[in-house]
C-alpha cells in the first residue's frame, strides 16, 4: 500500500502567503484624493475610473484569496485529524505531520 505523505509546513506556508497577499491588497488602495492631484479634469476622470475598477477587482481577488486560505486551513486540519487517527491505529504519524 502506498504511503501518504502530507507536508504540513507547506500547507502552513500557503496559509501565511494568502494572509500576506490579503495585507498587500489592503495596502494597494488608490486614495480618493489622487484624482484631484493630477491637475487636469480628463486625466482626473481617468484616474477615478481606474480607482473604481481597481477597487472592484481588488475586492474580488481578496474574496478568492480568502476562499483559498479557508481551503488550506480545512485541508491542514483534516489531514491533522486523519494523522492522529492513523497514528492511533498504526503507532506512527504521517511524514511531516504535527506529531512527527
Amino acid at each position: 500500500m502506498p504511503d501518504l505523505v502530507v507536508d504540513f509546513v507547506r500547507l502552513e506556508r500557503a496559509r501565511a502567503r494568502a494572509e500576506a497577499a490579503l495585507l498587500d491588497l489592503e495596502a494597494a488602495r488608490c486614495p480618493e484624493e489622487l484624482a484631484e492631484l493630477v491637475g487636469h479634469p480628463r486625466l482626473a476622470a481617468t484616474v477615478r475610473a481606474f480607482r473604481d475598477a481597481w477597487a472592484i477587482r481588488r475586492e474580488r481577488l481578496a474574496e478568492r484569496i480568502l476562499e483559498l486560505r479557508a481551503a488550506v486551513i480545512v485541508l491542514r486540519e483534516s489531514y491533522a485529524i486523519a494523522d492522529g487517527r492513523l497514528a492511533g491505529a498504526t503507532g506512527s504519524h504521517l511524514t511531516g505531520g504535527p506529531g512527527s
